[in-house]
């Protein structure tokens, strides 16, 4: 499996490729980025201005992972594609939720 995501500190760490102006809000694949890190791709509708797209971000995460949105926090990359975002809880729920969203 490649790591797209890492616990630290009690949270997961989930390392993301934001495509924004996207033609829908969807969750996509795993790929390598720049710097070699595995990275999940979301697409978000939301313009990158104005913290729309981050917010849209959040609110597709939320969604997809049956999570609610205060247990989201991007913890750098606010203002760039590649975003790292905390998500709060429990570690195990959490994994397997990812998981079996990019099983499907």
């Amino acid at each position: 499996m490649k790591n797209f995501y890492s616990v630290r500190n009690g949270s997961i760490l989930l390392f993301t490729k934001v495509i924004p102006n996207s033609s829908k809000d969807a969750i996509g694949t795993i790929e390598k980025s720049i710097n070699n890190k595995y990275v999940l791709k979301l697409k978000v509708s939301a313009v990158p201005e104005n913290n729309k797209a981050n917010n849209a971000v959040i609110k597709l995460l939320s969604k997809q992972l049956d999570i609610t949105i205060n247990d989201f926090e991007i913890s750098s990359g606010e203002k760039s594609k590649l975003k790292n975002i905390i998500i709060h809880g429990d570690i195990k729920e959490i994994e397997n939720k990812l998981l079996s969203l990019i099983d499907n």
